[in-house]
């Protein structure tokens, strides 16, 4: 899965959006998105993670992950940046933060420690197949 295609899946604003690797932009006539797109494959059993830049996260309105044979995670990057701070996520060596996620019972978490709280995600989840 790439971009292009998460876009026309989401549809709407969304489908307005430019691509230019792996990020997208519409013009302000067409909703004004900024947008961050990531792949990555299950690890174990239903597990995820990724990474973002904290700069494309402080400047784009959404990171849309697509979860390998799962769908896409259609993030407000406001909730991205608040997972970070508020479960003191780590960096890496690239300035970029983690993306743990998991799935439980249905529901997608964005996840840091076991002996901390995880953030229900599961309302920005599209489910589609993603390959």
């Amino acid at each position: 899965m790439n971009l292009s295609q998460a876009i026309h899946i989401l549809g709407g604003n969304f489908a307005k959006c430019k691509v230019k690797q792996n990020r997208g932009y519409s013009d302000r006539k067409d909703g004004g998105l900024s947008i961050s797109f990531h792949y990555t494959k299950m690890y174990g059993k239903n597990i995820w993670w990724t990474s973002e830049s904290v700069l494309i996260a402080d400047s784009f309105n959404y990171t849309i992950i697509a979860l390998q044979s799962y769908g896409l995670l259609v993030l407000p990057c406001k909730v991205l940046i608040s997972y970070w701070e508020e479960l003191n996520v780590s960096y890496l060596k690239s300035g970029r933060r983690n993306i743990r996620i998991k799935e439980e019972n249905g529901n997608i978490y964005l996840y840091n420690s076991k002996d901390q709280n995880d953030v229900d995600v599961t309302q920005y989840l599209r489910q589609c197949e993603v390959k």
